[in-house]
């Protein structure tokens, strides 16, 4: 230990700077505060320690700190909400999406040739030399 050393965490002042294990130790680690309690922790809340405090995570990716539902290893569902972090909302992708088929000739069941995952209904299809239908969901 001298004012020359570099400051580790060990539990030792080893630059004599009168602060044991500081933000300043070279192996100090950058965790995030993680209100929802998720593992996931917010971005523009970082703190460089050498022990992780409760409260918070190693991980920054976290898009809704608020909810403890929505993190980057959440599924995602049709519920309005970006649940797995990706910068979507209810994509097709979404675990409950429903499927629709294109109702080509208006007899009111859907083709299964032309299908499409969606968490709402669309309004209509344009399937390949068609021209918009409406879709039922099937």
């Amino acid at each position: 230990m001298n004012p020359d050393a570099t400051e580790v965490c060990d539990g030792l002042d080893n630059n004599c700077d009168g602060i044991t294990d500081g933000a300043d130790a070279a192996d100090a680690q950058t965790v995030y505060a993680d209100t929802d309690g998720d593992s996931y922790g917010d971005a523009d809340f970082p703190l460089v320690t050498c022990e992780r405090p409760e409260g918070y995570a190693e991980r920054a990716l976290d898009c809704d700190d608020g909810d403890g539902a929505v993190n980057p290893d959440a599924t995602e569902v049709c519920d309005g909400l970006d649940n797995n972090c990706d910068g979507a909302t209810d994509e097709d992708t979404a675990a409950d999406a429903n499927t629709y088929y294109a109702d080509r000739d208006g007899d009111g069941h859907g083709d299964a040739d032309y299908a499409l995952a969606a968490c709402e209904a669309p309004t209509a299809t344009s399937p390949p030399t068609r021209t918009a239908t409406t879709a039922t969901a099937r």
